[in-house]
Parts: structure tokens; C-alpha cells; sequence
């Protein structure tokens, strides 16, 4: 994400490029937008990491009971079954 500034009186307005901020938000908000969404990133990342490690901790029967390869895992976690 950035954040352009215009100068249309006094105070800055800012507006993001990529993402949900609306203009006249402050810096503040902007800052807590942000650091919302890299800890939200970290959760997911978590959560891929776990549930790939499960997966992985099965053995090929229960995979291919369940329609993966073991070589798909990663995708499927990621990406669902296709």
C-alpha cells in the first residue's frame, strides 16, 4: 500500500492506492489499517504453516482417502482442491 498526500488546505488528505482507507482519513488510521492487515498476514501464514504440517503428518492412504497427493499438499492448502 501507499499513501499519496494532496495539498487541498491546511491539513493533507490521504488516500491508499490498494486498500479500504476513504480521503480525509488521518495517519493514525492509516498506521492502524496497516498494521491490521500485516497482522492479519501473519495469522494466515500461520495457519497455512499448521495446516500444511498436518497434512504432511498423514500418512498417503489418508491423503488419497481425502483426493490429494502428498506433492499437492502445499496447493491445496493455499489454493483449495481443484
Amino acid at each position: 500500500m501507499r499513501a499519496n498526500t494532496t495539498q487541498n488546505s491546511s491539513s493533507p488528505s490521504y488516500v491508499l492506492t490498494a486498500g479500504t482507507v476513504s480521503r480525509g482519513d488521518t495517519m493514525a488510521e492509516l498506521l492502524l489499517g496497516t498494521l491490521a492487515l500485516l497482522t492479519r498476514g501473519f495469522a494466515r501464514g500461520g495457519e497455512l504453516r499448521r495446516d500444511i504440517k498436518r497434512l504432511s503428518a498423514m500418512d498417503d492412504r489418508m491423503l488419497r482417502d481425502i483426493g490429494i497427493s502428498r506433492g499437492d499438499i502445499e496447493h491445496a492448502v493455499r489454493h483449495g482442491r481443484d
